[in-house]
């Protein structure tokens, strides 16, 4: 019954949410978000920045530390970068690789898949129209490279990537499909055990269309939720958006509940 209850709860503070108040609570608190806009300020050609976000978002797995932290050392390595050439991206990327700390793990298989994606990402790192309108389509052409389901983390949390990198170089409002499902990475999967939601990729895809928030932007305000929970107090103070720290205020609670489990 408790359970019921917070996940009703949760439910409707989600509901005070649109699409757009997501997209700008992705840009107000994602340390990913930050570290892309930080590396494309840089100088960055538009199709390396977005290639290199793709393929790195593609081994971002078996991590030695947070997933925010990863993307800072992604981004201000490459940001020390000048001139990088487009085709050699791979072997720029696999030298990333050897120098990573927090990306070491499974070294020889993350190189393989990169050199496999990069077949898909060069034809398409130009064409930023054609991403903007295919981001599905895209994600479909990487898994099909990598022999991965479409529903893989590391596939659909790339079009999540992919689509931080597209809103940041058109500095455009671009939403991700409802049809590409949520990652469901540690952090997603605890809070749905917590939630006792047996059928993850099931209950969000239908929570999504329910609130009518793309699965990848209610990823975010669960995955960022989760980690500012412990900072509601330091938030508040700045924030007008009662409607935010109201909703921190459930995820403090699913918090709690795990640490009771």
């Amino acid at each position: 019954m408790l359970l019921l209850s917070l996940l009703n709860e949760l439910i409707e503070k989600l509901k005070c949410f649109t699409v757009d108040d997501t997209l700008h609570f992705e840009e107000m608190f994602d340390e990913q978000f930050h570290a892309l806009k930080y590396l494309h300020s840089k100088s960055i050609n538009d199709a390396v920045f977005l290639s290199l976000v793709v393929l790195n978002a593609l081994i971002s797995y078996q991590l030695s530390c947070s997933g925010e932290r990863y993307w800072w050392e992604f981004a201000r390595y490459f940001s020390n970068m000048k001139n990088i050439q487009f085709e050699n991206i791979p072997e720029v990327f696999i030298e990333f690789l050897s120098k990573t700390t927090c990306g070491r793990r499974l070294r020889s298989q993350k190189i393989s898949r990169i050199r496999r994606a990069w077949n898909v990402v060069k034809q398409y790192a130009t064409r930023i129209d054609w991403l903007i309108k295919n981001q599905k389509t895209f994600s479909l052409k990487l898994a099909r490279a990598l022999n991965s389901a479409a529903s893989a983390k590391t596939i659909v949390f790339s079009v999540k990537m992919l689509n931080y990198a597209l809103r940041i170089v058109t500095k455009r409002k671009i939403i991700s499909p409802m049809s590409v499902d949520i990652p469901l990475d540690s952090r997603i999967r605890t809070i749905s055990k917590v939630l006792g939601v047996e059928n993850s990729l099931e209950f969000w895809r239908m929570t999504s269309r329910r609130l009518g928030i793309p699965p990848l932007h209610l990823d975010s305000l669960l995955w960022i939720g989760f980690r500012l929970a412990d900072h509601i107090e330091d938030i508040s103070k700045f924030l007008e958006d009662r409607r935010i720290v109201e909703f921190l205020m459930v995820m403090r609670k699913i918090k709690q509940s795990l640490s009771h489990r």
